[in-house]
């Protein structure tokens, strides 16, 4: 497992290092922790992980929204599906 490069996004600092530590333990490969939608966008076009899971958007103008809806039109668009 540990060739499955994984990009944790997290703002919350607590989480992200218990998820980090867990996922470690696990046999993973944390590539980078993320903490805004931004840096998401930037490291997983940078690294290519091959995971990247993502907290659930808490609000409705959360930073994650824009990380997630640019992985969706980038790559799951009609246009880029065929």
């Amino acid at each position: 497992m540990a060739e499955t490069g994984i990009l944790i996004v997290e703002d919350t600092n607590t989480v992200s290092i218990g998820l980090k530590k867990t996922l470690e333990q696990a046999g993973y490969n944390i590539l980078r922790i993320a903490t805004s939608g931004a840096e998401a966008v930037e490291k997983a076009l940078a690294l290519g992980p091959e995971i990247i899971p993502l907290p659930f958007p808490k609000r409705e103008k959360s930073p994650f929204l824009y990380f997630i809806l640019f992985f969706l039109n980038e790559y799951f668009s009609p246009q880029k599906m065929q």
